[in-house]
């Protein structure tokens, strides 16, 4: 029964930055319909230019309703462990300091954990599942609000991500399963939460690396920098190169091979000075401690 009580809390913590944006997007469209039909009015209406301008006015703002979205989870996760009942933020999902040792092992997965997805990904040419997703996806980054986009995608849908996942879901994982079994389970939550094929293994391969740099550096921030530097990475990439550009498969293993081994050498290296892990425990109750004692 414990187990099941568990699956439904961690779905569920999955689910409320899908909630928050689905809340967003439906109030954006909305409003774009309603101006729309506005500037419309009392002329003939062209179906199809009219869905055009629509579906570019979304893809406008898409990275806006992220960032506001993203903001509201990160304050409404804040607001939930500011109550006496419960550990404040920073102690339930460790914000604690990195230790300095850690910090360059941190760095360098940031950078080789997105060169390896970018190696695996296009090796095995994981665009060609979902051209529409790719094409959606590369809106979203390549656009004329990079500064938005930065800011929504490059840092704070990491800051949330790692909140969700490495904060709440792997707290509560944790609390009832071995710490490594946690990290994977919610490492494959967090790959199912993206919700297409094309970024279903580069998500895992993210879970997993900020799952086990959280574990062993003991603070939520190893996964924050992580994450932040795979998303920017991802971003700028994305604006620097060309729509065309491409590269031998020879070129992609050996990227992979590298970053993998790499991926490997430092986790090793993390594991070995790694800092000490607890389970958090809730605050106990006044009252319950006085009906104890009584």
């Amino acid at each position: 029964m414990k187990y099941i009580k568990l699956i439904f809390k961690v779905i569920f913590v999955a689910l409320i930055p899908i909630i928050f944006q689905l809340f967003g997007f439906s109030i954006t469209g909305i409003y774009i319909g309603i101006t729309e039909a506005a500037k419309t009015l009392g002329e003939d209406i062209d179906p199809n230019a009219l869905a055009d301008s629509m579906a570019n006015d979304i893809a406008r703002i898409t990275p806006h309703v992220i960032l506001i979205s993203s903001i509201c989870v990160i304050f409404a996760f804040y607001l939930i462990h500011k109550g006496k009942k419960r550990n404040n933020i920073s102690v339930a999902y460790r914000f604690n300091k990195i230790q300095t040792k850690h910090i360059p092992y941190v760095i360098a997965l940031g950078f080789v954990g997105c060169l390896f997805s970018i190696g695996f990904s296009s090796l095995i040419n994981l665009a060609s599942l979902d051209p529409e997703m790719i094409e959606t996806l590369s809106t979203l980054v390549v656009n004329n609000s990079i500064i938005i986009t930065l800011l929504s995608v490059g840092i704070f849908v990491p800051l949330c991500e790692e909140i969700v996942f490495r904060g709440s879901i792997l707290k509560n994982l944790s609390g009832k399963l071995s710490v490594k079994w946690a990290i994977i389970i919610q490492a494959i939550l967090f790959s199912a939460y993206h919700m297409n094929m094309v970024q279903a293994f580069p998500t895992l391969v993210l879970g997993l690396l900020t799952g086990f740099a959280v574990y062993y550096t003991n603070s939520i921030w190893s996964g924050i920098i992580i994450h932040i530097l795979n998303n920017l990475i991802a971003i700028i990439l994305s604006n620097v190169l060309s729509a065309n550009f491409e590269m031998s498969n020879l070129s992609y293993g050996v990227i992979m091979v590298i970053s993998g081994f790499s991926i490997i050498f430092i986790i090793r290296k993390l594991s070995r000075a790694k800092s000490n892990w607890t389970i958090v425990e809730e605050p106990i109750q006044e009252t319950l401690v006085t009906e104890d004692i009584l």
